[in-house]
């Protein structure tokens, strides 16, 4: 069995959070998932039996949904609510990163300790976490920190400024294709299983139209979320946005896409929304206009978005700077 990283544990606790492919821990009396990424959830499935699994409403659902983990494992938790467990106060904040996810604020004989998850400490981030801060009137003596983008090479805006930006290229680039015939524009955004949600309904929302996902799957987790904006559609053809996996944002992936849905659609425009587009080396927002073939030069489009739900270096700079702890535990080890 692998060894169990330092940090997947809980300092002074019987906590481990998002440490599920280790087998049973020993010490660990309660395990914490903070959101639903294979990352994070790595090791869970119906053989489950280590002990009591704690997380938000949303995740628990999708674990027994996708991991099919027994009920009588999963304890899922009210956001914004301390609860007593094993001699500690907890709390679940908001993680600003995907649906679900969630920071652990953790009381334990008079240290406080912050456990960010994976987050987003852009404006909405920083006023949750300044909310639990409010709570207990003081800062945290230890920081679990998500270090994903901990270089200055990734200083990219907060989403919602990418959000907006992201609109108004969209909408510049359906409106500056010629028109010498009728343009169907569809637009393929890349997602993983959960995550890039703000993007798509955004879009949506700013084109008057439903969203229609491929996959029987990535559309059964959609429903599971239970987003109140989110309509979707069963037929292909009456989405202008669409939901496709990140490794189908390539040319031949793309051009089977046209050829399969045209004429109902003569242009394709894909979106790969990821902080990793934006270094100090690489231009904020991008095209590549794929060339596959004359019939298809032109007609389809890749557009880099840098939209990330993870901080930007800036963001953990701000965040540290406002909330400063003695103790700063990384949790990604790979991380510049």
């Amino acid at each position: 069995m692998q060894q169990v990283p330092a940090f997947k544990c809980v300092r002074g606790t019987s906590f481990a959070v998002d440490a599920f492919g280790y087998g049973a821990i020993p010490g660990i009396t309660a395990y914490f998932l903070t959101h639903f990424h294979s990352d994070h959830y790595g090791g869970l499935g119906r053989a489950w039996s280590h002990g009591p699994i704690y997380c938000s409403e949303v995740t628990a659902r999708l674990v027994a949904l996708e991991l099919r983990v027994a009920q009588e494992w999963l304890h899922p938790l009210p956001m914004a609510t301390w609860i007593q467990l094993q001699g500690c106060r907890v709390i679940l904040l908001d993680a600003n990163h995907c649906p679900g996810s969630v920071m652990l604020l953790i009381e334990n004989q008079g240290q406080l300790i912050l456990h960010t998850g994976d987050f987003r400490a852009d404006e909405e981030g920083l006023l949750e976490a300044e909310r639990g801060m409010l709570m207990v009137h003081r800062c945290p003596d230890v920081i679990y920190l998500d270090n994903t983008y901990c270089s200055a090479a990734y200083d990219f805006p907060p989403q919602s400024e990418s959000i907006a930006d992201c609109l108004r290229r969209v909408e510049g680039h359906v409106r500056g294709q010629p028109r010498l015939m009728p343009i169907r524009m569809a637009i393929l955004i890349g997602t993983y299983l959960i995550g890039k949600e703000r993007l798509a309904l955004a879009l949506a929302k700013h084109f008057k139209t439903p969203i229609y996902c491929a996959t029987p799957r990535k559309r059964q987790i959609l429903e599971t979320l239970q987003l109140p904006e989110l309509e979707l559609t069963a037929d292909p053809h009456e989405a202008m946005v669409h939901l496709v996996g990140m490794n189908e944002l390539n040319a031949e992936s793309l051009s089977a896409w046209l050829d399969a849905h045209h004429p109902r659609f003569t242009h394709v425009l894909a979106l790969k929304p990821t902080g990793w587009t934006n270094t100090a080396s690489k231009t904020i927002v991008h095209y590549d206009h794929v060339k596959v073939s004359s019939k298809r030069r032109g007609v389809i489009s890749i557009m880099s978005v840098p939209y990330s739900e993870h901080s930007s270096h800036p963001e953990l700079v701000l965040f540290l700077t406002q909330w400063p702890a003695p103790l700063i535990i990384p949790t990604v080890s790979s991380a510049g």
